[in-house]
């Protein structure tokens, strides 16, 4: 993945294609933070918001927003919350959820979206973390992957949890357990068997899993990343 992101950047510049470019770079920075290497991901950020200062008006804002989105990925990962919630809520703007702007695009807002309710959990908010957690859940059984699904589901245990529902938090986390188990989901079953492991008569609270939510593949909205 290194090398051919590598290369799409040589080839950019080669052909000077600013927003080639910017694509190149952020996903440089994707890999970068996937690695923890968390300022050379916040330098390929930065190299991309130089480019997109070099595109057209038209096409500027929505690349401005896939450099905020990714900044807010980092600070996302570093524990900076309050960054990564500025950073979220800009990108989420320009991409247009709930906002009538001509660079709506559905998978990303809703992918925003995602990543803008778990830094709300994180910073306490717990009832508004939920609602909009409950949002997304409602777009990824209509459209989104069982990928998405199971990523949110665990976040919602989490969510639920801290708000003090175990009943919601087991429900949501044995359904995370199942999808994550057939996913491959790693972090995300670990993270279900901890919240179902910390709530008291767990069987009690657990309904069976729906197996046929999330039908539409392992793609879909944007799982964090």
């Amino acid at each position: 993945a290194l090398g051919a992101a590598t290369e799409a950047l040589k080839v950019a510049r080669q052909n000077q294609q600013p927003s080639w470019e910017i694509k190149a770079l952020l996903s440089l920075s994707g890999l970068m933070r996937r690695q923890r290497e968390f300022e050379r991901a916040v330098g390929y950020c930065n190299a991309a918001m130089e480019q997109a200062e070099l595109i057209g008006a038209g096409d500027r804002s929505a690349a401005v927003a896939s450099v905020q989105y990714e900044l807010g990925k980092v600070a996302r990962d570093r524990g900076e919350w309050s960054v990564a919630e500025s950073h979220f809520r800009a990108s989420r703007d320009v991409f247009g959820y709930l906002s009538g702007s001509g660079q709506f695009d559905i998978a990303r807002a809703w992918g925003v979206l995602t990543n803008l309710g778990y830094v709300t959990f994180k910073l306490g908010a717990l009832d508004e973390a939920a609602k909009i957690h409950e949002q997304c859940l409602e777009y990824c059984l209509s459209a989104g992957s069982r990928g998405s699904l199971a990523t949110l589901l665990t976040r919602l245990a989490e969510i639920e949890l801290a708000r003090g529902d175990s009943g919601a938090a087991a429900r949501h986390a044995a359904e995370a357990l199942v999808w994550t188990a057939r996913l491959g989901m790693v972090h995300e079953h670990s993270e279900a068997q901890k919240i179902l492991a910390s709530i008291e008569h767990v069987a009690e609270l657990v309904e069976t899993p729906r197996p046929d939510r999330g039908q539409t593949g392992e793609g879909g909205i944007d799982r964090g990343e």
